[in-house]
């Protein structure tokens, strides 16, 4: 018998694999039991198309902070990422307005909710650094039977 907790270490791997398949660098934080899931980084170089020099080139930095959640819906995971944003004191720069849901990956029907704070950054040597720091919720929403009901809440009668 599979236990929530496999089934959720299972689900973390899955995430973790496909951020992995962008180009993300993931750390899963198993155990620590804090506010977050995944870790991940990405670093890309934006492509000039006057320059081919990549010294010239913006650099682009993505910080992402996810909690994984199964079976919510997408009211939730908006309430669950605002609780997030007001843990880390953030609410003063937060717009409800500004989250934005989409999904993840095709298949598995897997949405990510998020919120990303964008930065630009000028070095000394005036090169741009163009910084995304994102917190989200990354969560697969609740099925519907057939007549309707939740099927987490369901069950059979005899």
């Amino acid at each position: 018998m599979t236990t929530n907790y496999q089934k959720g270490r299972a689900f973390e791997y899955k995430i973790k694999k496909i951020l992995e398949n962008r180009g993300f660098i993931v750390f899963r934080t198993a155990g620590s039991h804090g506010l977050f899931d995944l870790i991940c980084f990405k670093k890309t170089i934006s492509q000039n198309k006057s320059s081919i020099d990549q010294s010239t080139s913006p650099l682009n930095l993505c910080l992402c902070f996810y909690q994984l959640k199964k079976n919510i819906s997408h009211k939730v995971s908006i309430r669950v990422l605002e609780k997030i944003i007001n843990k880390l004191d953030l609410s003063e720069f937060f717009d409800v307005k500004d989250i934005s849901i989409r999904k993840l990956a095709f298949k598995n029907k897997t949405f990510v909710c998020e919120h990303c704070f964008h930065f630009i950054y000028k070095t000394s040597s005036e090169k741009l650094i163009y910084f995304d720091l994102t917190f989200g919720v990354i969560y697969t929403p609740k099925q519907k039977l057939k007549n309707g009901k939740n099927k987490k809440n369901f069950r059979k009668t005899k």
